[in-house]
């Protein structure tokens, strides 16, 4: 994958239109962490593509992911990762939401194995391929929780250093629900579309502790990315159903 140079993205500090993301590419990061330098790792690094590919493709028959080849969708979940290297956080716990077609959790727990991952879906049959993906790919860094996102927020409370999602929800509900999984100073990734910026950029983000948006494109694939600056007061997220039914913005 290629991004392109600009060493003014390293501190992104406004959302002024998407900034364009650079960084090293998740599979050479994937590599040099597997064993020490890019070359070595080059087969093993084509077999787990292969790998994932096969998986994804699985996922995208049982109606998990869209329609399109998975590859376009393997490289979507590849951004999701320059973008928060873009952003400079530091995901040691990582939790996505929505993560049933295993994009992009399940890609960056097979290729950023030094991190440890959660995998939540509402849906008993998507978390179900899920482990069954994490099992095959002998991924002992997922941990794959059902439940709904406002419950699930609870139970992993103040524990991510990255929350990441793709298609989880409206911008208020993916916000409201990500801000208390967030530990101080984590960091949200969204994939948003030049569509849904305007409505990330009217919310009230101050409200659940989180900092100023900033808009990124990366490869192509446009994101929104903030800090928990503060801590996200104990009403959210309320419960079930109601950040949908009320959206904050």
């Amino acid at each position: 994958m290629n991004t392109s140079e600009d060493s003014s993205l390293t501190t992104p500090t406004s959302n002024e239109g998407p900034a364009r993301g650079a960084g090293p590419s998740a599979f050479g990061l994937a590599a040099e962490v597997a064993g020490g330098g890019s070359e070595p790792c080059l087969p093993a690094r084509e077999d787990r593509r292969n790998e994932l590919v096969t998986l994804l493709e699985h996922g995208q028959h049982l109606g998990f992911l869209g329609p399109g080849p998975v590859e376009r969708a393997l490289e979507h979940a590849l951004a999701h990762g320059e973008a928060a290297q873009v952003a400079r956080a530091t995901p040691r716990r990582i939790v996505d939401l929505g993560a049933g077609g295993g994009v992009p959790g399940l890609v960056l727990a097979a290729l950023w194995p030094q991190h440890q991952y959660v995998l939540v879906d509402a849906m008993h049959k998507r978390t179900d391929f899920l482990a069954e993906a994490a099992a095959s790919l002998s991924l002992a860094n997922v941990e794959v929780v059902n439940g709904r996102g406002e419950q699930v927020a609870r139970t992993q409370a103040e524990t991510a250093h990255l929350v990441v999602a793709r298609g989880f929800g409206p911008p208020p509900v993916t916000a409201e629900i990500a801000a208390r999984i967030l530990a101080d100073d984590g960091h949200l990734v969204v994939s948003a579309g030049p569509e849904t910026l305007p409505v990330w950029q009217a919310g009230d983000l101050g409200l659940l502790g989180l900092g100023s948006l900033i808009a990124l494109e990366v490869d192509g694939y446009h994101f929104v990315t903030m800090q928990k600056l503060q801590q996200t007061p104990e009403r959210f997220p309320r419960r079930s159903g109601m950040p949908a039914k009320r959206p904050l913005w």
